[in-house]
């Protein structure tokens, strides 16, 4: 059987068409994110500017909450995206930390079906998350929230959520073995993907990581030309600058990595967007607190 990698005549050749392929299905969702955007009235342009991203494999979802509880608390109007919902899927969306009521919900869905079905001749009707995705950021952006921190569903790099563009912050909780049908078999294909969502002019955080997978995110933050890019450091050194010991509403001791990064990026955000920090200045100016992977 003649198959497409049968037409290249080396390794080289079929990497590079590999690769190709990939970069060219990334462009193609977030070129069909865009255009579902403009259907729907979203300026995503807008909504990015004041947007935090977050993936990984274990502990998003938590790093997600942590973020959002520490800038609400604030003052901040937020926005939170995650999934899956557990029950009921007005879960997905958050306004200042409350579920959307249920009208809310088929109100924005109607809305944003009865769009997309209109327009249907140019492009089909987008897949469940991505429908959902839609809404939240309608939502979002129709509320003209303070901050969108947006969790990741699958990987990062193809995800619908990473039509997202130079957000605010954007960071990787602990990777491992995930989605490997589409991620890829190994941890340096899987933070390949993860880190996709890294932005030119971003500030970047990951958790500390193996070093295959640390290798793979320093090639990214070079690539993507984020502005900083650091491993967090201990929950402790944050208890240390702050003179207080830091109390958390999850419980594990694997929540203080989560919640180490969940510092960083709300820190960074009120930094970025001129608001009172009380750690204020630690990304202009790196201190022993942040490991950067690259000057």
């Amino acid at each position: 059987k003649r198959t497409v990698f049968g037409l290249c005549s080396d390794k080289e050749q079929k990497t590079k068409w590999i690769e190709e392929r990939r970069k060219n299905l990334a462009a193609d969702i977030r070129e069909l994110m865009h255009e579902y955007c403009d259907t729907l009235e979203i300026d995503i342009e807008k909504l990015s500017k004041k947007a935090i991203h977050v993936t990984g494999t274990k502990g998003k979802g938590s790093t997600c909450a942590f973020t959002e509880a520490i800038l609400r608390q604030n003052g901040l109007r937020t926005g939170l995206y995650t999934s899956p919902h557990l029950i009921e899927p007005t879960e997905r969306i958050k306004i200042d930390g409350v579920p959307i009521t249920p009208e809310t919900f088929v109100e924005t869905f109607e809305f944003c079906f009865e769009r997309l079905q209109s327009s249907s001749d140019k492009h089909p009707v987008p897949s469940f998350f991505r429908f959902v995705t839609l809404m939240a950021f309608k939502i979002f952006s129709d509320l003209d929230v303070d901050v969108a921190i947006v969790e990741v569903g699958v990987g990062g790099r193809t995800d619908a959520t990473n039509v997202l563009s130079n957000t605010v912050a954007c960071g990787i909780a602990s990777i491992g073995f995930d989605h490997m049908n589409v991620l890829g078999p190994t941890l340096s294909d899987i933070a390949f993907e993860k880190s996709g969502i890294f932005k030119e002019g971003s500030v970047a955080f990951t958790a500390p990581q193996t070093d295959e997978v640390i290798e793979m995110i320093h090639r990214q933050s070079i690539s993507k030309r984020t502005q900083h890019t650091f491993i967090t450091p201990q929950l402790s050194d944050f208890e240390t600058i702050l003179g207080q010991s830091i109390r958390l509403g999850l419980q594990g001791d694997h929540q203080t990595i989560n919640a180490s990064l969940a510092l960083c990026l709300a820190e960074t955000f009120l930094f970025k967007t001129q608001r009172p920090s009380s750690l204020s200045g630690f990304v202009e100016s790196p201190s022993s607190l942040l490991l950067p992977l690259f000057p």
